[in-house]
């Protein structure tokens, strides 16, 4: 399948209705199928919601193969946490409800599709760049 931001947007903004979400590059074609995308960024908008994110940009570009850069105003990953991050049942919420399965099952839906999701260097909140492989 393939997507873009575009095809998803409505429906992620109505499925977060207290983050304010802006997107770029919104007619990018990413090769993964709509559903596939969606359930990852609702991980993703999830985590930003959980974590105080007032925000968050998706910002999808073409840079030797689909590239998707998702930043939030939300609390920031500490050190310690960013090495264990997407493990399964790693989770910095377990007293609050947190099971530690939707950065695992992001990651997982992406390596199903040739996708590599990481964490990035961030001066706010927390910023995960998605890549896909050229053609």
């Amino acid at each position: 399948g393939s997507c873009t931001l575009a095809d998803l947007a409505g429906d992620l903004t109505a499925a977060h209705p207290r983050i304010l979400l802006r997107t770029d590059g919104a007619a990018v074609p990413f090769p993964i199928a709509r559903e596939g995308l969606a359930i990852v960024l609702h991980h993703l908008l999830q985590n930003a919601a959980e974590h105080q994110a007032g925000s968050v940009l998706l910002s999808a570009a073409d840079e030797d193969g689909p590239v998707l850069t998702v930043s939030n105003d939300g609390a920031p990953v500490l050190a310690r946490d960013a090495e264990r991050l997407f493990e399964p049942f790693f989770t910095t919420r377990r007293d609050s409800g947190g099971t530690g399965m939707g950065l695992a099952i992001a990651r997982n839906v992406l390596e199903a599709n040739k996708g590599r999701i990481a964490l990035v260097p961030s001066e706010e909140g927390a910023c995960f760049v998605i890549r896909f492989p050229n053609g």
